[in-house]
């Protein structure tokens, strides 16, 4: 596997210096070496799970330069292999967290590409996925067995993902892996409103996320965002202001605050917003 990395290197050297064609290439190669492989031993499980991050690496990745459709058929490809390793292991932490990064990942692309049903589908599956993780961990913590987790994953690129990242001034706020979760479901809730759905659809998955990540900015305007496709100004309205606070008052944040007030009708709370 340590080859594998020394190839993600390269391709991201070639890349920053503009040689996309060869990074490409570079790209192929591993993919079809570990095809190979895996078409040689079968039965080798350990061979699939690194041609499974080999398709995940593919569809995530912008320095392999796949379309989108390339991409959702590599996120299907490395869900397929990841299920089938678990249906052999259901204890392969790395399998679930891979399998529950893969669902993500394509639910991230769907999204930006406005196909909001599959994309619901998709976080739905994801949750379910660092459930089963977490559960995992718990077991294999109970028999003091070692837990080998994969890397931190990245954060994806749907309509509010500019706001990610930007973090709350509360030092008391979520772990990463909480967050991650906040955002799953808060991202969920955006793609329920984006397909319609009324506000109670919405209400679980929002109610987890602030659960999970209280005091985080990025939640709070995830939140808004979803509540605002359903035109639930007055929910919208609240969770701009908590943002709004929570940032302390940061320019971009507070320049919006005032017209969801007033389409909440908020009068007095547009006037003072404005003053």
């Amino acid at each position: 596997m340590l080859g594998f990395y020394r190839y993600k290197d390269l391709t991201l050297l070639l890349n920053r210096n503009g040689r996309m064609d060869e990074a490409r290439k570079c790209y192929d190669k591993v993919k079809g070496t570990w095809e190979a492989i895996v078409q040689e031993e079968p039965t080798n499980r350990k061979y699939w799970s690194h041609l499974a991050v080999s398709y995940l690496w593919g569809a995530e990745d912008p320095m392999t330069d796949q379309g989108s459709s390339e991409a959702e058929k590599l996120y299907g490809r490395a869900i397929d292999l990841f299920a089938e390793i678990i249906r052999d292991d259901p204890n392969d932490v790395s399998a679930q967290a891979h399998l529950a990064e893969a669902y993500e990942g394509l639910a991230l692309l769907l999204a930006s590409t406005g196909q909001s049903a599959g994309a619901v589908q998709g976080y739905r599956d994801a949750i379910d996925g660092y459930f089963a993780k977490s559960l995992s961990e718990n077991r294999l913590r109970e028999g003091d067995s070692p837990i080998l987790l994969p890397g931190h994953r990245k954060i994806g690129t749907d309509p509010a993902d500019f706001k990610i990242g930007f973090k709350s001034n509360d030092q008391s706020a979520s772990s990463p892996q909480k967050f991650d979760r906040a955002a799953l479901h808060a991202r969920l809730a955006l793609q329920l409103a984006l397909t319609g759905q009324d506000k109670d659809a919405l209400d679980g998955e929002v109610r987890q996320a602030v659960a999970l990540a209280p005091g985080d900015i990025a939640i709070q305007l995830l939140c808004a965002d979803a509540f605002g496709v359903i035109g639930a100004w007055r929910e919208a309205a609240d969770f701009h202001s908590r943002a709004d606070e929570a940032s302390r008052h940061e320019w971009w944040i507070m320049s919006h605050r005032p017209r969801l007030l007033l389409a909440a009708g908020d009068s007095q709370g547009y006037r003072a917003a404005c003053a």
